[in-house]
């Protein structure tokens, strides 16, 4: 039997209530995830699974309502030079993509540009996220305007969103030789919907096109848990200067800020993997920190709570290795060269 489509499933109900919202937020790494007035931590639900489509990342979940705010800060520091298109199958979306207004109801496909701020509120929402890579956009329709809180509209559009749903209905049944194909195909339509946008400028690269905050990000990614994580190294193994190292985070507080939160998260994960048996003193030592305490008050302050509690907590086995493969994906969508 041919080996099928790589999937990973994030559901909200085999983590305890209070740590939820954290942990997906965790596992996503792309935006913060806020509880409107009057919802309590309780309140808050999610589910989502996601599959590798060669070059493309198809999700489809369902959330409670929420706020999803992306900082100028965090499109600095994580690197997702990346659009996606949102679908929403129930429920809406209403959001600022960068001071454009756009309001998302079902049926209706909107374009966000990952390499922009935006925030937005949901409904209890369903939704289908296709994730592509800036070169791809760029390459197949690159007078495609503005795409930043675009909402696609025309017939290619609505065929465009009866063929997510159509996706996430028979991938879970694809193979990996049925890949190509559908990626092409899926290409192909999102290609055309774009036509409905106004002709502009072209879809160019992001700032991070410059690719020395993406090459620091991936190499540091690679070596969270190395003793041998500093400005000197870094420069050294990446090729650069350390002012230009230094410029390329400073809106995000400085590389040591960006390597500690990386870092946080990362032990983060790994608390709630069973089969991971070091203390906290031991991931604290092995993920750069110059004590336990020093790490438990960073952690406290990057979560709300202590990496005890964390531990405590009954997530499923499979969290640390579904987080560290999502952002694998993220991050090799951002590496596609532009064409």
């Amino acid at each position: 039997m041919a080996d099928g489509i790589p999937h990973l499933s994030f559901d909200g109900a085999e983590v305890p209530v209070g740590e939820r919202r954290a942990r997906w937020e965790a596992l996503i790494g792309a935006y913060d995830v806020c509880l409107p007035d009057g919802v309590a931590e309780a309140d808050f639900s999610v589910a989502s699974e996601s599959w590798l489509l060669g070059e493309l990342v198809v999700t489809r979940g369902r959330l409670s309502p929420v706020e999803l705010r992306r900082s100028a800060d965090r499109v600095a520091a994580d690197g997702r030079d990346t659009f996606t298109f949102g679908l929403v199958t129930r429920g809406h979306l209403a959001g600022d993509f960068d001071g454009r207004a756009c309001e998302l109801r079902p049926g209706q496909v909107c374009v966000i540009d990952f390499a922009r701020p935006w925030r937005a509120a949901t409904a209890p929402t369903d939704f289908i996220l296709m994730a592509v890579p800036r070169a791809s956009i760029a390459g197949m329709a690159p007078r495609a305007g503005d795409l930043h809180g675009g909402l696609l509209d025309g017939a290619p559009a609505r065929i465009l969103a009866e063929h997510f749903a159509a996706l996430v209905r028979h991938l879970p049944q694809a193979s990996l030789e049925d890949a190509p194909v559908i990626q092409r195909t899926t290409l192909r339509m999102i290609a055309e919907s774009l036509e409905s946008l106004a002709p502009g400028e072209p879809a160019e690269p992001g700032p991070m096109e410059g690719r020395v905050a993406f090459r620091v990000r991936r190499h540091v990614e690679a070596r969270l848990a190395s003793g041998d994580l500093s400005p000197a190294t870094i420069c050294q193994a990446v090729g650069v200067s350390r002012p230009t190292l230094y410029r390329a985070f400073q809106t995000t507080g400085g590389i040591a800020k960006y390597i500690q939160r990386r870092r946080l998260e990362a032990v983060h994960i790994l608390l709630s993997d069973p089969a991971e048996t070091r203390s906290l003193a031991e991931l604290a030592l092995a993920y750069g920190f110059s004590s336990h305490a020093h790490f438990t008050t960073a952690f406290r302050r990057r979560f709300g709570y202590t990496p005890r509690d964390a531990r405590g907590g009954s997530a499923s086995g499979s969290a640390a290795e579904t987080a560290q493969m999502f952002r694998s994906w993220v991050l090799e969508l951002a590496a596609q060269p532009t064409r």
